[in-house]
């Protein structure tokens, strides 16, 4: 296709203006009020000086505006960088000046993020939509044939020597993913859920599947997820089309699986999916089409998927299929050489959704997207992608491991190498590793093998911080362990794989059993998600090998088991048990509306369920 994301949109909203686009906050916006408010940003973003060739930073929550902002940057010509709300302000400012953004698109709460005075800022929630007037009417937009090659959006992934780099996908890129896809069927009776934060690439398949075909894009409020707010969602939005990581799948599957079957085409990936998670999908969906996704973020998301057929056993793993419409693959050797079907080789991928290359890293693009020697037109790339993978009989292609370090954790691609050359500027850290393991059925975790500089050993929530302050969460080590040096290899080289975690973490502080009923009941349901491990009422759940995705499985289980209706966020900020059950008595004693509402049925259940804490 040789049009612009901009103007596909712009047809949709052409054809279906009164179609409903976007849900949020159970308010609509059509199609035609989404392009309208799109061009009046596109003004502003002229008068700023925006046009081809920029980059335009936006810091925003999930909102109506979020999408706005990407509609308007893209008709402006130039290509947006999306920025995660929740990444610590350092790695922001440095993915800012990075992209050489002209303007910075956020909000009164976001800006104060960014250092004053490096860019100009635009705080989009202070627009007023309706007093603007819009733009003199223009001629009916027409095929630009350079468009589909510039660059669209910027995305930032781990980089091994530690700094993230920007990969620059082309407009033809998300075109080739979800215009008239040949491994998913998109109609205009489909409703997207938009669930992946922006800063991860299967958010290009749910803004741009939505909004590419005339479907509805349904917005979920701020915030991390949890299970039941996603199970909520699905019906009160009606969601047909749904795409999870391969860890939150498992606990949709384990916590939620009857809320799946309004689904009617469920994607899953990010890394390799169970199969006995699969397999219990598939024996209790009946109308869902379940598909398996694989692909890097250099090739626009997926590059390769797998309609699983109802029927299916898996000898091993779940296949990652066959490459998608308008994608390249082969499986070579070192040398770039095909090698025989059943042999494991790497992937190496080419075709429309390949990336223009890293943003401002000649070098690094140099080294991994490479001539094609298969093809006989000159400069053709292909993206080596490191994953090793073998071609089964039957022509499906199954994931067998990485050529390096690299690892998936929580659908995230994670370079260990980033994570170390942080680590090892702490003051009490001599020296690290870190590595994935597997972990529950929500996936794999970090582990953060640190040797002391001393014998004194460095505090576990200074390790922490002092990553979370430069770091993603997903990119922060949930287990720590100790040791007085690394395992070398022969060449000297780390030894991954003697680097083995312990059977369980240690308590970082002085073992406390639980006290109160409702500290036993809290402490029930740890153990329900981490294992009979060993923890006190003073451990922090992210000590003791908890994540963010476990913490989600977490408040689904207590507000099962308690009744109590516990905010996901209370347990972000109330990360031990002692503190935990505190909150939650301090808010019944207080008669919170978050907890209790009094006057209502609801309130008298959880009052009810409270009151029986009390007595025990």
């Amino acid at each position: 296709m040789n049009i612009s994301v901009a103007l596909r949109f712009e047809q949709q909203a052409s054809r279906h203006p009164n179609r409903a686009a976007l849900s949020f906050g159970g308010k609509v916006m059509t199609y035609e009020e989404l392009n309208r408010r799109s061009e009046v940003l596109l003004m502003r973003l002229r008068l700023m000086g925006v046009g081809p060739g920029d980059s335009v930073g936006v810091l925003l929550e999930r909102s109506f505006e979020l999408i706005v902002s990407f509609i308007a940057i893209l008709k402006a010509g130039a290509a947006y960088v999306p920025l995660d709300c929740q990444y610590p302000p350092e790695r922001l400012c440095w993915m800012v000046t990075d992209s050489s953004i002209k303007v910075l698109l956020t909000s009164t709460d976001q800006a104060g993020k960014m250092p004053a005075g490096t860019r100009k800022n635009l705080l989009v929630d202070e627009m007023d939509w309706e007093r603007t007037p819009m733009p003199a009417a223009k001629a009916p937009p027409s095929e630009d044939n350079s468009a589909a090659g510039r660059c669209a959006y910027i995305m930032y992934t781990s980089g091994s020597t530690g700094i993230p780099k920007g990969v620059a996908i082309p407009h033809r890129g998300i075109l080739r993913l979800v215009c008239e896809p040949d491994f998913v069927d998109i109609g205009l009776g489909d409703v997207f859920l938009q669930s992946s934060p922006v800063s991860f690439d299967a958010s290009t398949f749910e803004i741009w599947g939505a909004l590419l075909n005339g479907a509805r894009l349904a917005i979920p409020p701020p915030g991390q997820l949890s299970l039941q707010s996603i199970a909520t969602i699905i019906r009160t939005e009606k969601v047909t089309v749904l795409w999870l990581t391969a860890g939150l799948f498992n606990l949709m599957v384990d916590e939620r699986l009857e809320d799946l079957k309004p689904v009617r085409k469920l994607l899953a990936g990010g890394e390799a999916l169970s199969v006995p998670h699969v397999e219990r999908a598939l024996a209790a969906l009946d109308g869902t089409q379940l598909i398996n996704g694989y692909g890097p973020t250099e090739n626009t998301t997926f590059t390769c998927c797998y309609r699983i057929p109802k029927n299916e056993r898996f000898a091993h793993s779940v296949p990652i299929g066959r490459p998608i419409r308008g994608t390249r693959v082969h499986i070579v050797n070192e040398m770039l050489q095909e090698v025989p079907v059943g042999m494991v080789g790497e992937l190496v991928t080419g075709g429309q959704g390949l990336a223009l290359g890293y943003w401002n890293r000649p070098e690094l693009t140099q080294e991994r997207f490479v001539d094609d020697p298969f093809s006989s037109h000159a400069g053709t790339k292909l993206y080596r992608t490191g994953d090793l993978v073998r071609q089964r009989s039957d022509g499906n292609l199954e994931f067998m491991g990485r050529r390096d370090s690299q690892v998936k954790v929580r659908g995230f691609r994670i370079e260990p190498g980033e994570v170390e050359s942080i680590l090892k500027e702490h003051p009490e850290v001599r020296d690290c590793a870190v590595t994935a393991s597997e972990g529950t059925h929500a996936g794999k975790f970090l582990i953060g093998f640190v040797v002391p500089r001393t014998e004194s050993l460095p505090h576990v929530d200074h390790l922490r911080q002092f990553l979370a302050a430069r770091l993603p969460e997903h990119m922060v080590p949930t287990r720590w362990e100790f040791l007085a040096q690394l395992p070398l290899n022969p060449n000297g080289k780390v030894d991954r794989a003697r680097l083995l975690p312990s059977k369980s973490p240690t308590s970082t502080g002085s073992f406390e059993p639980p006290g109160t009923a409702l500290e036993r009941e809290i402490a029930s349901s740890w153990r329900e998600i981490l294992g009979e491990r060993h923890f006190g009422v003073a451990d922090n759940f992210f000590d003791v090998g908890g994540d963010s995705l476990l913490l989600a499985q977490l408040h689904d289980r207590l507000c099962a088991r308690t009744g109590l209706a516990v905010m996901l966020t209370d347990l972000f900020h109330f990360p031990t048990v002692r503190s935990l059950a505190n909150h939650i008595e301090r808010q019944q004693n207080a008669g919170s509306a978050d907890l209790v509402s009094s006057g209502s049925e609801r309130g008298r259940l959880q009052r009810g369920a409270f009151e029986r804490f009390r007595r025990k």
